[in-house]
């Protein structure tokens, strides 16, 4: 089975992005199948740290929206590559992020 593709969609439920381990964890699979979006749950990151969400991403082509986690559940993160996926609009809630756009 080959590990690339494209476009690639790939949804991981991390519970938990607040470890360096666990972030580096991340970055490394997303390198490693090149997935054009992703959708990540349960980032468990509330709004003063997602900033540490930008770092995920292997390249400068990528984008991302998020949703903070709620105290100790929760939090959403979409990543994907700009050059690939052209936002249109997003609408971000606690439980889900919308995102529309063209392939």
């Amino acid at each position: 089975m080959s590990t690339l593709c494209n476009p690639c969609f790939a949804s991981w439920n991390v519970r938990g992005l607040g470890r360096a381990e666990k972030r580096r964890a991340v970055k490394r699979l997303i390198s490693k199948i090149k997935a054009s979006l992703i959708f990540i749950q349960e980032t468990m990151l509330e709004s003063h740290k997602l900033w540490l969400l930008r770092r995920l991403w292997p390249s400068r082509s990528g984008c991302l929206v998020a949703s903070p986690a709620e105290g100790s559940s929760g939090g959403l993160v979409t990543l994907w590559d700009g050059s690939v996926f052209e936002v249109e609009s997003s609408n971000i809630q606690s439980r889900f992020i919308l995102v529309t756009g063209t392939i």
